[in-house]
């Protein structure tokens, strides 16, 4: 005979399971309360700072902001207009000259605080310069990480001119610049590209097409940014799952050098080299068209424009028989091809030109200094640290000082 319970026995079970469900819900709360607190005293954090973009494939996301630590280390604060920078008018103040810097992760520089960026410290710089006396410098930074020249001359079109530079710097970084403006050669296919087709480049949108662009436009995933961007909890568990992801890159091992220098990831030994096959012909026919339709309509609206090549890791390494064992191990002869051949091509179209990397290896050797590199990485490769961006700015500073210099404030107007 079955025994049927009672409804107060029936009504105290129900109660026991509420409970218990509530009793779960409230540790659930308490330990994500306390997991976000921890994230927060600790100072971990993994803000999502990119989005899609229907010209340039990606850019910054306004408003952005977090601790950004994998390399090196800097809270970032991406301002309303999508720069990595602080906040900026559009309209130009009188006695004001302005310098528009373009580029890609090397000024996008969140390895260290905007402060010690080498454009922020190029505003100082040229403030004690004679030739700029009574003009105040305006440096506003364009960088995004990832970019090439393509998406440079497109956010120079859509983005720069609304602000009245009266000089463009175009950073270019040799290490994937040119690679980067290969649709051939770039792994990076969720970007835009330039073809030439009768002796003309034509911008290539194609990157619209793809699944992973339309994902990153779509409603859903810009919700999920943001929702990560509300929580340390969720940006970990994202970061934590996109890194156990990530393979292995072969290419890596086989350029890593068993001394002190290595080729870094997305880097190629051939950018030392002379082209070896159409690809990369075509790669530096396209890069040296960029670059010239650059200075032609940035001239054509009254800016001077000055084009800068900054360094690699290997080029400035502080060991001067490590770079040269780099080179013998793979067959380099000229670790500054694309430096001298930027600036022949410079020299022959009239465009102002500025390499780096010359001088900032003779520093880091003569004081034995490590320009690329952090502690939380490693010392002498990746990206510019402080001692880096204090150099460059220094460089660059002189340069303009000594050869460009701003033109008087009356023929601005």
């Amino acid at each position: 005979m079955m025994l049927i319970p009672s409804i107060p026995v029936q009504r105290e079970r129900s109660l026991r399971r509420v409970k218990t469900f509530l009793l779960f819900i409230t540790a659930c709360a308490v330990a994500l309360v306390t997991g976000e607190l921890a994230l927060h005293v600790l100072g971990i954090e993994y803000p999502l700072i990119y989005q899609g973009d229907w010209h340039r494939g990606a850019s910054l996301a306004p408003g952005a902001a977090g601790w950004i630590g994998t390399e090196g280390g800097s809270y970032v604060r991406i301002n309303s207009k999508g720069l990595q920078d602080r906040e900026h008018v559009e309209s130009k103040a009188d006695g004001v000259y302005r310098i528009a810097v373009l580029g890609d992760s090397y000024a996008e520089a969140t390895q260290v605080e905007v402060h010690d960026t080498f454009w922020s410290r190029l505003e100082s710089n040229l403030d004690r310069c004679p030739a700029f006396a009574g003009n105040r410098v305006e440096v506003i930074n364009f960088g995004v990480s990832g970019y090439g020249t393509a998406q440079e001359l497109i956010t120079l079109r859509r983005h720069v001119w609304q602000y009245s530079p009266d000089l463009v710097l175009l950073a270019f970084f040799q290490g994937n610049d040119v690679k980067d403006n290969s649709r051939t050669l770039s792994e990076k296919t969720y970007r835009p590209f330039f073809r030439v087709e009768n002796n003309e480049l034509i911008e290539d949108v194609s990157f619209r097409d793809t699944p992973y662009f339309k994902k990153s436009m779509s409603a859903w995933v810009k919700a999920k940014n943001k929702m990560i961007n509300n929580s340390r909890l969720l940006q970990l568990l994202y970061h934590v799952k996109k890194t156990s992801l990530t393979p292995l890159q072969d290419e890596v091992k086989k350029e890593t050098k068993q001394n002190n220098i290595e080729m870094e990831h997305g880097l190629s030994a051939s950018i030392y080299m002379e082209p070896g096959d159409d690809a990369w012909e075509e790669a530096w026919d396209i890069t040296e068209r960029l670059i010239k339709t650059m200075d032609r309509e940035v001239k054509q609206r009254g800016s001077d424009f000055l084009l800068v090549t900054l360094s690699t890791s290997q080029q400035v390494h502080r060991d001067h028989s490590a770079v040269e064992q780099f080179k013998k191990e793979l067959n380099i002869r000229n670790l500054f091809y694309t430096d001298d051949r930027l600036a022949r091509f410079a020299r022959d179209n009239g465009i102002n030109v500025l390499n780096l990397a010359r001088n900032m290896q003779a520093y880091a050797q003569e004081n034995n200094v490590f320009l690329h590199g952090f502690g939380n990485t490693t010392l002498g490769t990746g990206h510019w640290n402080q001692a880096g961006h204090r150099l460059a700015a220094e460089l660059i500073a002189d340069h303009l000082c000594n050869e460009l210099g701003p033109r008087p404030l009356a023929a601005q107007q």
